[in-house]
């Protein structure tokens, strides 16, 4: 069956696009409630939620059952908001207030790199929207390039790129993409 990778990638990624042709019709606020909504109801239910609230249980251990469920759902919630606002982060704006957008705490820090050109690491956990970081980083006027996984499906793959790209940041994957080829800076 060497055509079914091929169709199963296509439907893939044709998924991919009526999803972010729909969050985008939302806007930000709308699609991050959705994916938030969705995801809280869908991933619990998924095996991994297992091994997550295993997890939890060991590092977690005087929390009540009912607790590692409310952050299990809170973990669903973020990552379902995170995907929600993709198409949106070029448009997010910075915002003290509740719903989507970004609060830089430590401008300065940022503007004094800029402005002595030094270069800056920065490492992020998966806590709020971690995609946010990168544009507000550029809009700050420092390059910045970042370092994950790619996609099993190269399509896939290069529709999240894109979607970063337009958002104002350069990447670079971790790993070796399925073709064989591991990207870096030089792709860009």
């Amino acid at each position: 069956m060497s055509g079914a990778p091929g169709l199963r990638a296509r439907g893939e990624l044709l998924l991919l696009r009526a999803g972010l042709g729909l969050l985008r019709a939302l806007g930000p606020v709308g699609a991050s409630n959705l994916g938030g909504g969705v995801a809280r109801a869908i991933g619990p239910l998924l095996p991994v939620s297992r091994v997550a609230d295993a997890n939890l249980r060991a590092a977690l251990p005087g929390l009540d059952a009912a607790a590692h469920r409310g952050v299990g759902r809170g973990v669903w919630d973020n990552l379902g908001r995170t995907v929600g606002e993709l198409p949106h982060l070029g448009a997010l704006r910075e915002t003290a207030g509740p719903g989507p957008g970004w609060e830089v705490q430590g401008a300065a820090v940022l503007e004094a790199a800029r402005a002595a050109g030094e270069p800056v690491i920065f490492v992020s956990g998966h806590i709020g929207n971690w995609e946010v970081m990168p544009p507000v980083v550029a809009r700050h006027g420092l390059p910045f390039a970042i370092l994950y996984r790619a996609a099993a499906n190269p399509a896939v793959d290069a529709a999240v790129v894109a979607l970063r790209r337009r958002a104002g940041r350069a990447r670079a994957s971790a790993g070796r993409r399925p073709s064989g080829h591991a990207a870096g800076p030089e792709d860009e």
